[in-house]
């Protein structure tokens, strides 16, 4: 015969906690189901995060649920709840749709709402939550003109709200995570708007400031207006970028801001007569580049003090690739280094 396993101290120990469990749960039954309160239960649900798929939500004291749409708007109906705090049916509320709709009942019946459509007939207050937005959301679709709703096919489109007066947007300027949002306002005659969380971009003052130069500019419609908004925050940049690639395919770039690409600085050599004069010529752009040429500035070799050269002398324009940019830029600059360095009565750095 083979004698008894014998089982390890931490085996045993497992067993014996889960037949104190055991008998706790025994405990649990016998005394009967757990009471909690009216109040408690409010408190529970009106502290309760909503899931990922739930939109935010809380409950009044005085039986309202209120429901975040798109994080700017608040949907409000007042419920009637059961014994479990569950939601059997909805009253309206005043002033509790963001369009100014007075008449709720017959916009929005029970069949609405498809989590109290169920055999039980009450929901959970996150389920009728989430039924309520969705349900505001293509009621206002069904309202709104053809350039939202292919907002809302390319899925950048947040919430809408179409009112007698005007009609709100807010959606994404470009899809992916952490983009720039997009609040937009049509009175009839135009589009007009705003950025936000431009957060990520604080490293990049000169792509900021082109952003929010270029949503204070009204359009005809919708997707014109964001055009130009993600216009300012790409391609201005890109533009900026190539140029500066330009100036260091052909000449020696002392330094570039890689972030940004609001300036860099070229190393010029000029030779007169016997003197090889060197300085830096810093090139530095503004928000509506290419439409405004960069300002340029020179400073010789070891000086502290830049000279700006006159932006009216240069020859520009904004048709120009960036090769001819670059290259008219810097030749320009080159023939100002005497006129602009070589002061009678100062002394040069040379080497």
């Amino acid at each position: 015969l083979r004698p008894p396993p014998r089982h390890s101290s931490q085996q045993q120990a497992s067993r014996s906690s889960s037949t104190r469990l055991h008998t706790q749960r025994t405990e649990l039954v016998a005394k009967g189901p757990l009471k909690i309160s009216r109040n408690a239960k409010n408190a529970v649900h009106s502290r309760m995060p909503a899931a990922p798929d739930v939109p935010a939500h809380e409950l009044t004291e005085d039986k309202v649920l209120r429901i975040k749409y798109a994080d700017r708007w608040t949907i409000a109906w007042k419920c009637v709840l059961d014994d479990n705090n569950n939601v059997t049916d909805l009253l309206p509320a005043r002033n509790g749709l963001p369009d100014g709709d007075q008449a709720p009942y017959t916009t929005y019946p029970l069949a609405s709402f498809p989590s109290l459509l169920g055999q039980t007939g009450s929901a959970p207050l996150s389920d009728v939550a989430a039924d309520a937005v969705r349900a505001f959301h293509a009621r206002q679709l069904e309202r709104a003109g053809d350039d939202i709703q292919a907002l809302e096919r390319r899925g950048v489109l947040r919430g809408v709200v179409v009112s007698s007066h005007r009609t709100e947007v807010v959606c994404d300027v470009e899809s992916g995570e952490e983009r720039p949002i997009a609040a937009l306002t049509f009175n009839g005659q135009d589009w007009r708007g705003s950025l936000e969380n431009l957060d990520h971009a604080r490293r990049l003052p000169l792509t900021r400031e082109s952003a929010l130069q270029a949503a204070r500019l009204p359009a005809p419609t919708a997707d014109e207006w964001l055009s130009k908004a993600r216009h300012a925050l790409t391609d201005g940049r890109e533009r900026r970028k190539a140029l500066c690639r330009a100036f260091a395919d052909k000449h020696v770039v002392a330094e570039v801001d890689t972030d940004d690409f609001a300036r860099c600085h070229v190393l010029l050599r000029r030779r007169v007569d016997r003197t090889l004069i060197s300085c830096l010529l810093r090139v530095e752009f503004s928000a509506d580049f290419p439409a405004r040429p960069p300002t340029l500035y020179l400073r010789e070799y070891g000086g502290k003090k830049d000279h700006r050269l006159d932006p009216s002398l240069y020859r520009y324009s904004p048709r120009w690739d960036v090769e001819r940019m670059s290259q008219e830029l810097r030749d320009h600059a080159y023939g100002m280094v005497v006129a602009t360095l070589c002061q009678p009565a100062g002394t040069l750095n040379t080497f």
